[in-house]
């Protein structure tokens, strides 16, 4: 697909999901769910380019691909969520968006803010940590310079009955960070 794209759903009601599909040009939701990538069956998955994501009327965007690691280098801005269901998405743009960003839905996935770079965040809005029961899941600040974050973290660790699975926050890399939020 190229020039701009506007996925127009009432909330929570439509549903697009990218499998093959290299956007070129500005995204919009205006409602409803854009996933990125399909199941972890056959784990394919589409693009977004580099333009940016504009999102409103609570839009969810969803990325739930197989590869070793996805990045998402488009500046995410809105009134949206972010969901990460499985495997390593690295966030390079700076992002504003104000609704949650939740990690780990689907299974072992780790969302990374930056790539030792000096750019990459996760919005504005609560982050939600959850392992799944067979799998652990992080959220790592990998930032070359300095980051403030105003965001609350939510930690939720579960258990298979056997196996406690981990919820993790890590700060990594050379760069400095600073939690404001209590």
């Amino acid at each position: 697909l190229s020039n701009a794209v506007t996925f127009n759903s009432a909330a929570s009601i439509g549903n697009l999901t990218l499998t093959t599909n290299n956007f070129v040009g500005n995204i919009s939701l205006n409602g409803g769910t854009l996933t990125l990538g399909s199941d972890v069956v056959s784990g394919t998955s589409g693009s977004l380019g580099r333009s940016p994501i504009a999102m409103s009327n609570q839009a969810t965007l969803v990325v739930n691909v197989l590869e070793t690691f996805r990045v998402l280098p488009n500046s995410i801005t809105g009134d949206g969520s972010l969901y990460v269901y499985q495997n390593n998405l690295y966030l390079t743009g700076n992002n504003t968006y104000s609704g949650i960003t939740y990690v780990g839905v689907g299974g072992a996935a780790v969302l990374n803010l930056g790539a030792d770079s000096f750019s990459g965040s996760a919005g504005t809005g609560d982050i939600t940590i959850s392992s799944a029961t067979n799998a652990d899941s992080q959220v790592r600040v990998h930032r070359a310079d300095w980051l403030t974050m105003g965001n609350n973290i939510i930690l939720q660790p579960s258990t298979d009955g056997v196996t406690a699975r981990n919820a993790d926050f890590v700060k990594e890399g050379i760069g400095n960070l600073t939690l404001t939020a209590y």
